[in-house]
């Protein structure tokens, strides 16, 4: 590795590892109408329009959308999931590019369980904070065995607690 790219990379890994990507949706609003920017403001559950004028409102240029999270769960859609530099960083540490950096939810993506056994597949979208309404239906695929579902895997969904329906095999 570059020895010139090895401060930047250290940096990266310590912000990540400090909750970039997971900064709880609190009351703090950093900087705004207080004229202190040595805070960076938490943008998370704010539309990008919101996020933008904080920024700015804290002496940065701005946010720049850098991505996209399946967190529509937890903000809502198109709202920012993720941030980086974290809120409550000092500003001091965030001083080479004075853009905040955003993530923003677009819905969750639903995992395809079909094929799993009922059990497994249950486990999987619970992971997901996805709601699971079963349906034993018969045929000829093993006893548990998830035969479809709806939506479908790969299907996004906006709602905060999307329900999966699965088929199971209810055996013969």
């Amino acid at each position: 590795m570059h020895r010139a790219l090895f401060p930047i990379l250290l940096l990266f890994l310590v912000q990540i590892s400090s909750g970039f990507a997971a900064d709880p949706i609190v009351s703090y609003k950093g900087c705004e109408g207080a004229g202190v920017t040595n805070i960076v403001p938490n943008l998370v559950g704010l539309t990008v329009d919101e996020a933008n004028k904080r920024a700015i409102s804290c002496g940065f240029f701005g946010v720049e959308t850098v991505g996209y999270v399946d967190d529509s769960y937890r903000v809502g859609y198109d709202r920012v999931g993720a941030q980086w530099p974290r809120g409550g960083v000092p500003n001091g540490t965030w001083t080479k590019s004075k853009w905040l950096h955003i993530y923003v939810s677009k819905g969750k993506i639903i995992p395809s369980v079909v094929g799993m056994m009922q059990q497994e597949a249950m486990e999987v979208l619970g992971n997901y904070l996805i709601s699971i309404d079963v349906e034993l239906t018969a045929s000829s695929e093993p006893v548990g065995e998830v035969i479809a579902q709806s939506p479908i895997g790969g299907d996004i969904v906006i709602t905060s607690t999307p329900i999966v329906k699965l088929l199971v095999s209810g055996g013969q």
